[in-house]
């Protein structure tokens, strides 16, 4: 009995180790990021979000769960971003900025669940192309 109450802890703890190591509890939890800082090293940093999609839609084949997943939670943080308070300048243009960016990851989203790499590929591109326009303006030092 105690063998099998044993199996079933490690189980249990090898299943919650998976789950937090890939990456699923990023929003919703209690260590959710709550400043622009830790949301963008989330989203954009060296083994961000945008970067591991970006990966995944170049391989042959794409991993649409593994997409998906991290589409979704992309478009959370990025809806979490306008609530933050900009690092520096305008609260309106924080505003208008991070709702482009949020819009821009429900879009990716959308065309991930739709499992079209082109427009998934194009919607990373004008995240992209986004970044110094907001940048410029809010960044801090």
């Amino acid at each position: 009995m105690k063998k099998l109450w044993l199996l079933g802890t490690m189980a249990l703890a090898l299943g919650l180790l998976a789950v937090l190591t890939d990456g699923g509890l990023y929003a919703g939890d209690d260590q959710s990021p709550e400043t622009a800082s830790e949301i963008m090293k989330k989203t954009h940093g060296k083994t961000g979000l945008r970067k591991a999609i970006d990966n995944n839609l170049k391989a042959n084949p794409v991993d649409w769960d593994k997409v998906q997943k991290d589409t979704k939670v992309y478009a959370e943080l990025a809806g979490m971003l306008g609530k933050a308070t900009p690092p520096k300048g305008d609260k309106a243009s924080w505003e208008k900025l991070t709702k482009t960016f949020a819009d821009t990851t429900k879009e990716l989203n959308a065309d991930a669940e739709k499992k079209d790499a082109a427009a998934a590929r194009a919607d990373l591109t004008k995240i992209g192309g986004s970044c110094m326009g907001c940048h410029s303006q809010h960044r801090g030092n």
